[in-house]
């Protein structure tokens, strides 16, 4: 918000809005990581979009055809955001979430845009 400088009114108010939108998926996706397992991927995903985090995690160019648990979505956007999955780890936080989804949106969209081809 720092960085962000505003002339007028109004595009104070459509930024407030886009941050409040992703700080709700944020969370969202933190607390049903963590409180409701076996949750199917796409309560909260697209298919391009897990299956371009799959192949980017994995490194394989074919996702697999049975859709994951949102359980094991969220522990690989977790990797891109820098969580190490340790044993003595705690799990992931908002920020690192925040950080692997920012990474896994353009992953996803890529795939999306190279498997059209």
């Amino acid at each position: 918000m720092e960085s962000t400088q505003f002339k007028f009114g109004d595009r104070f108010k459509a930024c407030i809005a886009v941050s409040a939108i992703v700080a709700w998926r944020v969370m969202m996706l933190t607390f049903l990581g963590r409180n409701i397992p076996g949750l199917k991927a796409s309560i909260m995903f697209e298919s391009f979009e897990w299956k371009g985090i799959y192949c980017r995690i994995f490194e394989t160019p074919k996702p697999p055809k049975e859709e994951p648990d949102l359980d094991s979505v969220l522990s690989w956007i977790a990797k891109l955001g820098g969580h190490l999955a340790r044993k003595s780890d705690a799990p992931p936080g908002p920020l690192v979430i925040f950080k692997g989804l920012m990474r896994a949106v353009e992953i996803g969209f890529m795939f999306k845009l190279l498997t059209k081809a």
